[in-house]
This record gives C-alpha cells, structure tokens and sequence, in this order.
C-alpha cells in the first residue's frame, strides 16, 4: 500500500494537510522540508508522519519539492513538537518555529581546537555522590538538587556535563537570567573545552545561525543559555540541567506561553535521560513532589568548605533613629557599606523597583497618576519622565494633577535611582555601579556592568537580576531595600517569590575566605517568608506556605489554568468571558474541577485592551479534560483575543 505525508503547513493553519509523495521524492520522510501547493499559492511545510493511503475519493495534490536549505527535523524534535501542539493548544507553525526557528543550513568547519588541561576542582564526598547519583541513572528520572548558596552546585553541573562528555553524550545547561550566561560560560569553557555553546537572544542573527548549526552538526556537546537554549537541536543528549529552577524567568510570558521546565520534563522523557533541578530555593511544588518521591531529592545543606552563612541585620524603616530626614539607607546599612569600601571589600544593595520613585501622588486629591493606556502608576524616573513599566509607554512630569488640576503632585517611595543617588551622596569616593533594565540594555552590556564590578567596583545596585547565580568572592555585605512591595502584590506567590529573593542575593555575601553580612530594610520584620529567608530555615517557609495554600486550593495540591480575555470594548470582553465560563462550569465536574467566576484580571488594563480571566484550578494531571472543551471553543468575535496559559508563574 502507497502512503501519503501529513504536512505541517508553516503559516498560521491548525490541521495538517495531506500530500501525495511522487516518485521523485520517495526519500521524503518525517521532519522532511518541503514545499507544497496551497490554495493558488506555494508554501513551506514539514512532513510530521507518514500514513497509508485512505479510500478518499479525493483527488490529493502533490508535495513539490524537498527545500535543501532548511534542515530537517529529527524524530526526537517532532515528537516535541506534536507534543508542544497539543499541550499549549498551539497551530504547527507556531510550535515549529518555536523548537525549530527559522534557521537554515550552513557549512560548518569541523573544531580543531583540543580539550584545555586543566584538573577539575577537588568535589567533597556529598558532591561526589549527588554526581554519582545522577551519572548512573539509566532512563528517565528527575533529581533535585537542594543546595544551600555556594555549596557547589556549579561543579556538580561541570562534573556531570564532562561525564557525559567523555561518554559521547552532550548536555544542556538552562540558567534563568542572559546576565549569568556569560559567566557560566566562561567557567564551563575554561574547564570543558570550545566545544561548549552560549545561546541567548543577545547574540546577533549571524551568531545565532553559526551555533546553531554547529550544534546541529554535532561539533558542539554542551549548550548553555536560558528559555530558548532547550530547543538546542544535540545530538546523543545526556542529560539536561536546569540551574536556578524556581525562577519564574523559565515562564515564557509571551504566546505560545510555554515553561521551560515543563518543556525539559518532555524532553527528558523522550529522550529517557535524567533531568535534574538545582536550586537552593526551589519551589513548594518542587520540593512537595521531591519529599513524595516523585522527584529525587539531593541534599547540601552546608557550604564548600563549611564556610559560615551570612550573618543578618534587620532595620525597621519605621524606626526615625535608623532612617532620619526620610533617607532611603539607613544608618545600619549605611555604616557597613563605608566600613566594606574602607578594607576594600565589596557591597552589592538589592532595589528591586526601577526608576527613581514607584508612586506619584497629588497631595490635595490623593490620587496616583496612572497611565492611560493601563490603568498602572507611573514610576518617575530621574530625567523627569514618568513611565509605564508595562506598556513601556512615557510622559514628561505634568505640572498639575491629571485629576484635581492643582498643582501638588509628590513623589513617594524607594526605587533604584532614588538609591543610587543617596549612596553616591553618601560614599562619593566609591566606585558605585548599577544595573537594572534600564542600564543593563543588552546581554554584552550586563557582561561588562558585572566586569567592572568584579574588577574595579566598590558597590552594585541593582534589581533581582544581580541575585541570581553571580559568585564574587571580595562580597562581604548584601544590602536589600524596598522588599515590602513584593509582599503587597495580589498574587498567591508573593511570599514564595520575596522568600527566594532574599535569600538569593543574600546568598552572594561571604561565598569566599570572608564572613558576610546581610542589611534587610522593612516595615514587616515578623513575616514568615522574611523571618524565615533570614534565619535560612526553608522547612519553616515551607509548612507556614503550605498551610495557606491548601485550604484555597493552589498548587501544589492543584494545577492552574489561566484563561485571558482582552479586547478593546469592555462589553465584548466581559460577554465572551461568561460564555467561556459558562462552557466550563457545564462541562467540567465540580469534585475534580474548581472554575472561578469571570471577573477583570488584577492587572484590568493593558495597553488600551480591558482584561478579564477565568482561572481553573484542577486536580494534578487533569488538565487534559480542560484542554479538550477549549478545543472545542469557537473563534472569538473580531476584535477579542483569548489567551489560555497553562501553568501560569503569574495570575495578575
């Protein structure tokens, strides 16, 4: 029997269409590039499956021609990819260009550069058997590695990824943040040899083509970057690590919205290989399914060396002895950072607000300015402007309020500019740098921040980009400002997130031969996620959050689905969410399915589009039932957009 190709048309079309394969092209199989007739028109497609010729009556069109250019896909990428169609409810084209790109076939010179000789860092017993663990493990299986800041888990992944190496596998190392690939980088090039990959959307195009390809044509066997870096087309994968595994950077925030982590767990299936987290944060419903065993868990609970944590320091912002004359550092941090710059040692002060001020307040009205298009405060920044940090639209400070039209607006509160501007005050003979979105524009920009930092720079400020991963020995102090806003946020993991944050950039002080210390700036010195950051007790964080959790029916006892709803009419919107939620609720059972009502996001506005969601908590790997009703869901009115993002990182 004659078989014809189900094709994958590259255009935004959700069925496959069916060819005939002639006889010119009998070498066509799945994952072949092709292009093929479409209507009047010729357009460019993948083979997914072959199938057997069926009784249709119909008269098939034939496949064109094999496009040499294009690569073809290997069966290991379309199984990804059928899975990514079905799981984020996305077209072919969609998922092709997301796991596949748009890249095309260059030659690529084979490496002649040998491995460096260089001797691996001494690991201690604990390191040794996590590694041993995880290199021994035939299939699929995930591992968690729990590890205290700087207790190692860096040479644990260098250790892996120069097994699998010396076996003639190839690894993937996933960090969360462009800013930490250079460095890891580095660490792994220095140690592994040139045939160790970076990719980051801060490469140039022609960059990005060059690694692609060589790691296509198997001269690369270890790639490093965040999101899209697990796309990486290896060939003999070994293993796939995930550095930082909590963070909610690995959530891409843009349609198709997929996580990373997720997409790491297919790979791994199919590839039957080990996945392994490292985190000393990691989340509660990793670390809930690593004590049920689903996970295995690895434990460091010490640093390298058994070098002390760093010891802290809390500074109520209430208190007018501490903070006199509203100063934005208080007297404690303030006093540290003169003694850390006198003995040469370094400072880095956590801001996690861009900007000069969060709020600006009329006086006589009490009413914020908000941005038009979102309903969002603007943040004033220290050029006058006032911006919207979520349209990314901006307008000079107005003379009077928008809303009262007198002439009394206040700026109010603590952001990055604000700070940098007291410290320089301060310390006018330090070397003070900053890095935030607004300074750190590009990846080679962020590289050269953290350069000169470790090499010339007194102080860092910065937002939660210099929490994550960075290791500088010559850190003695860690300064963190304004971490209340982070626990006013509706969302239910705003403790969680305030919790790793602190005791990420925490992590950073005393990682070399010096002790460090932490100054932790807040109005809530009794919060549990704050209390418990710093007196590092996890397990504490863990059974307080928990206990909040379950009652209301959040993850880890659930899973969510987030289901967007915007457009430009409020009354559209608000019609087209009841009709989906009406779908669900008469679908779906009430004991194994919780639908919240249809009700305006916490975020009601966004770029001139009115926002409303409908947020389904199911019961752990039921979502397919869902999934199965959306499918079913007709198009949308003209004009109304419907977004359903499977496990959301954010509910605003």
């Amino acid at each position: 029997m004659g078989m014809v190709a189900s094709v994958a048309i590259l255009r935004g079309v959700r069925d496959l269409y069916t060819y005939e394969i002639p006889d010119s092209l009998s070498a066509a199989g799945p994952g072949t590039p092709v292009t093929v007739p479409l209507g009047a028109s010729i357009a460019p497609g993948v083979i997914i499956r072959l199938e057997p010729v069926g009784g249709s009556p119909i008269q098939l069109k034939s496949i064109i021609a094999i496009d040499p250019k294009r690569p073809t896909i290997r069966p290991d990428q379309l199984a990804l990819i059928e899975w990514f169609i079905s799981h984020y409810l996305t077209t072919p084209d969609k998922a092709i260009q997301t796991i596949v790109g748009n890249h095309r076939l260059r030659a690529v010179a084979p490496s002649s550069a040998s491995d460096p000789e260089v001797s691996l860092l001494t690991l201690s017993s604990l390191q040794v058997r996590t590694v041993d663990a995880i290199i021994s493990q035939v299939g699929y299986k995930e591992f968690l590695i729990h590890g205290v800041t700087g207790s190692g888990k860096t040479e644990i992944y260098l250790e892996i990824a120069r097994q699998m190496k010396i076996a003639g596998k190839s690894a993937i190392v996933l960090v969360p943040e462009i800013s930490l690939t250079p460095q890891v980088s580095r660490i792994f090039q220095s140690r592994l040899g040139t045939n160790v990959a970076i990719l980051h959307s801060g490469l140039t195009a022609k960059q990005r083509t060059t690694t692609w390809n060589q790691i296509y044509s198997g001269e690369i066997q270890v790639v490093i970057g965040p999101r899209s870096a697990i796309f990486s087309p290896l060939h003999n994968l070994g293993v796939i690590i995930v550095d930082e595994c909590h963070d909610g950077s690995y959530k891409q925030d843009q349609h198709p919205r997929y996580d990373t982590l997720q997409v790491a767990k297919k790979r791994a299936e199919i590839a039957q290989i080990p996945l392994v987290y490292g985190s000393a944060t990691p989340t509660l419903e990793q670390m809930f399914y690593a004590r049920a065993g689903t996970t295995q868990l690895l434990s460091l609970p010490h640093r390298i060396m058994n070098r002390p944590m760093a010891t802290h320091h809390i500074s109520d912002i209430r208190d007018r002895d501490l903070f006199p004359d509203d100063s934005v550092i208080g007297r404690p941090l303030a006093d540290a950072l003169r003694i850390a710059s006198a003995k040469g040692e370094k400072a880095i002060v956590l801001v996690n607000r861009r900007g000069y001020a969060p709020t600006i307040m009329c006086q006589k009205c009490r009413n914020p300015v908000t941005c038009p298009q979102c309903e969002l405060g603007y943040t004033y920044h220290s050029d006058r402007i006032l911006r919207c940090h979520r349209c990314f639209t901006q307008t000079p400070l107005p003379l009077r309020c928008p809303s009262c039209k007198k002439g009394s607006l206040a700026i109010a509160g603590a952001a990055i500019q604000k700070v940098e501007f007291e410290l320089r005050k301060l310390l006018p003979e330090s070397s003070i740098l900053r890095l935030d979105r607004d300074t750190g524009t590009h990846a080679n920009r962020i590289s050269e921040i953290m350069d000169e930092f470790r090499d010339s720079g007194d102080i860092l400020i910065g937002t939660q980009m210099i929490a994550k991963g960075h290791d500088i020995p010559l850190v003695t102090v860690v300064g963190i400002v304004g971490i209340d806003a982070s626990l006013g946020i509706p969302d239910f993991r705003a403790g969680e997130r305030a919790f790793q944050l602190i005791t990420q950039v925490a992590g950073r002080a005393g990682r070399g031969e010096l002790p460090g210390d932490v100054y932790i700036q807040t109005a809530k010195p009794g919060h549990y996620a704050i209390a418990s950051a710093l007196d590092h007790d996890f397990d504490r964080f863990y059974t307080t959050e928990l206990g909040f959790r379950k009652p209301l029916r959040y993850p880890p006892f659930t899973e969510l689905i987030n289901i967007i709803i915007s457009g430009a009419k409020p009354d559209g919107v608000s019609l087209w969410a009841r009709t989906i939620h009406a779908l669900l609720t008469d679908s779906l059972d009430p004991h194994g399915f919780f639908v919240m009502p249809a009700q305006p996001a916490p975020v009601a506005m966004i770029k001139g589009q009115t926002r409303w969601h409908i947020l389904v908590k199911t019961m752990p790997h039921h979502t397919d039932e869902v999934r199965d009703i959306l499918r079913k869901i007709p198009p949308p009115q003209r004009g109304i957009r419907v977004i359903v993002d499977f496990d959301p990182q954010s509910i605003l």
